[in-house]
């Protein structure tokens, strides 16, 4: 379902957000843009941004990768099947990683297969990724983020989706390549990668982070074996142990919204899964909150019963 507007970012509206009881109002993404066109003081926000971001928004129909591991799966049912109000600060962020990745793949080496999407079949479930750049032996994720991570290993979840793509691509059933592109110069089901490596941007530097394990290797030198930091991606059975219960259990809450999904047993393990102990929280759409929850502005809690906009008027 698509986003039908946005939360009005007029200065006048933001002096007032905060105040107990107040829905802020929304717009409509033409209104916003006559808006902004009309006024350059209207809001800290351009005709010629919004434009931007609103054209490249993407409502995707396909389970993907950053799906499986978004930071809130009830928000990804919910806007992918209803009609919702967005949030331009939520928008940006993206954005800028679009803009980014527009500028590294005309950049990628001839070599390199750049912005492709990738689908392959699990259990009947179609699912898909698109890396930001695969190498012949290496598969590369650019994230615009304001925090790196401080240490050296990457997000969690930002491993996980890595090693997600790295399956997918390895057992790529179709691919679509970036407009433009004539051929893959390889075949990554004939090229899986052996590194999987995260390359955090931000506002300041950029750290580049593979995934990795501690591992007894031997050393040539010493005659001995030590433990020792190895490149590390996940064989396939991990994979499909982490990636599958949050595979069907989104896939059935997509099928059941606005009811709530029916379980799902693995018929290898005779596990019994439901979208609550996949995910966590309580039975319902609701945002679960704290502790399972810290987002401020998670999509679920704007729904139902918190802050809730009708497309035909606010309620």
């Amino acid at each position: 379902m698509p986003l039908v507007g946005v939360i009005d970012p007029s200065h006048k509206t933001a002096a007032d957000w905060g105040r107990p009881g107040v829905l802020p109002p929304w717009l409509t993404l033409d209104r916003s843009l006559e808006l902004a066109l009309s006024d350059n003081k209207w809001a800290p926000w351009t005709y010629e941004l919004l434009h931007a971001m609103y054209a490249e928004h993407q409502e995707r129909d396909y389970l993907s990768s950053s799906a499986l591991v978004a930071a809130c799966p009830r928000a990804e049912v919910i806007k992918r099947s209803a009609e919702y109000v967005g949030e331009l600060s939520d928008m940006y962020i993206p954005f800028r990683g679009t803009m980014l990745l527009l500028v590294m793949e005309y950049h990628a080496d001839q070599a390199s297969i750049a912005e492709a999407r990738f689908w392959t079949t699990i259990d009947g479930v179609e699912v898909s990724c698109s890396p930001d750049l695969l190498r012949v032996d290496t598969l590369f994720d650019y994230k615009v983020t304001e925090s790196p991570p401080l240490y050296e290993y990457p997000y969690v979840h930002h491993k996980e989706q890595v090693e997600f793509n790295a399956y997918i691509t390895r057992h790529a059933e179709r691919w679509q390549l970036a407009p433009g592109a004539a051929a893959m110069p390889f075949d990554p089901r004939e090229n899986p990668a052996k590194h999987v490596v995260l390359v955090y941007m931000g506002p300041k530097y950029v750290k580049v982070l593979e995934v990795q394990k501690t591992d007894e290797v031997f050393n040539g030198k010493t005659g001995k074996f030590g433990k020792q930091k190895v490149p590390f991606v996940w064989p396939d059975k991990l994979v499909l142990k982490v990636l599958r219960p949050r595979l069907h259990m989104l896939e059935l809450g997509l099928q059941a919204y606005p009811d709530w999904p029916a379980p799902w047993t693995d018929p290898e393990t005779k596990q019994t899964h439901t979208f609550e102990s996949v995910f966590g929280g309580e039975e319902g759409w609701l945002c679960p909150g704290p502790p399972i929850c810290g987002l401020p502005k998670c999509l679920a809690r704007r729904y139902p019963g918190r802050l809730n906009w009708d497309p035909k008027g606010m309620r």
